[in-house]
């Protein structure tokens, strides 16, 4: 199950911060957020943000004292042998285009994971809102995608919220044999 939602960035922390959005002025600093839930572990996996129209997405990686993830020191950190002790969900790598922010997971475990692509709105108009789709690299077959709907840039205008949100993940029947949460 993938969903995507648009929100204000904070703009001391940079974190999505209040309803999520269909319409905003020229120039706001926005979060992309896609939430990803999962019923079981899986291996080599990715999540592709298509930017719609209009949102000119912010690299992390030009920025030397930002970090994507948040606990920085545990990427360089492994046991005999190059494996890491720590999952390297925590820390996906990001690779940031014009038109597609990409997230490269090694292994993304079961129940819900979340990512942010931080935005500008950079041009007026409608535009579609794509698809985020998340896959298993190996297991093609095994992929979701995010409802596609419709964003506004707009010049000297207020941004408007949207009810359809991201729902917050329930508790699976049975404790989901385990396996995490469930929506």
């Amino acid at each position: 199950h993938v969903t995507t939602i648009i929100q204000k960035a904070d703009p001391v922390n940079q974190a999505p911060t209040g309803p999520p959005l269909s319409k905003v002025p020229l120039g706001t600093v926005v979060a992309v957020t896609v939430q990803v839930l999962t019923p079981d572990r899986y291996s080599s996996s990715q999540v592709r943000v298509l930017m719609p129209g209009g949102l000119e997405p912010i690299d992390p990686n030009l920025d030397a004292d930002a970090e994507s993830c948040f606990l920085p020191w545990l990427r360089g950190f492994s046991w005999r042998g190059g494996f890491s002790w720590f999952p390297s969900w925590w820390c996906p790598e990001q690779e940031t285009r014009p038109q597609v922010v990409t997230f490269d997971l090694s292994r993304i475990g079961p129940g819900a994971s979340e990512f942010n692509v931080l935005a500008v709105a950079a041009t007026r108009g409608r535009f579609v809102l794509p698809s985020v789709k998340a896959f298993v690299v190996d297991e093609p077959e095994t992929l979701g995608l995010s409802a596609a709907g419709y964003f506004e840039v707009c010049e000297n205008c207020e941004a408007e919220s949207i009810d359809d949100a991201i729902s917050a993940a329930l508790e699976c029947p049975n404790e989901c044999s385990g396996l995490g949460v469930c929506d």
